[in-house]
């Protein structure tokens, strides 16, 4: 249940985070409609990282931050009080970010199913040895 909680901690985390970038109002950027330009907005993908880094996730819990990014950035996209907000296009980037941990995790759990296989292969031909002898 620990877990459970400080995953639904950092998931609400890194959410209120990338909601807090993607819906910056206009004048953050002096109304521009370009790439933000204040130090908030370009330290925003960097201490994202960081926060995804920081917490070694499964694959399965990777996914669901995935999938929540992607819902939440679908809700944002039709929901008329958003439309002269902030970056949408750029929760793509949070999306791309997203989908590199998953990957991460991914191949974290495959290589300790590799390693746990030949550890246990290991174990079995030294019992079948040890028969023989």
């Amino acid at each position: 249940k620990a877990k459970l909680g400080s995953q639904a901690g950092h998931l609400l985390l890194v959410s209120l985070m990338m909601l807090s970038y993607i819906l910056l109002p206009p004048y953050a950027n002096m109304g521009l409609l370009a790439v933000p330009d204040n130090v908030v907005a370009l330290m925003t993908l960097p201490v994202y990282a960081a926060l995804m880094m920081s917490y070694q996730q499964d694959f399965l819990t990777s996914v669901v931050f995935l999938l929540t990014f992607a819902l939440t950035l679908l809700v944002i996209r039709y929901v008329p009080e958003t439309e002269g907000n902030g970056y949408p296009s750029e929760g793509l980037t949070f999306l791309g970010y997203s989908l590199i941990f998953v990957l991460k995790a991914y191949m974290g759990e495959r290589s300790l199913r590799n390693q746990f296989k030949a550890r246990h292969g290991i174990d079995d031909a030294k019992r079948r040895i040890e028969g023989i002898l």
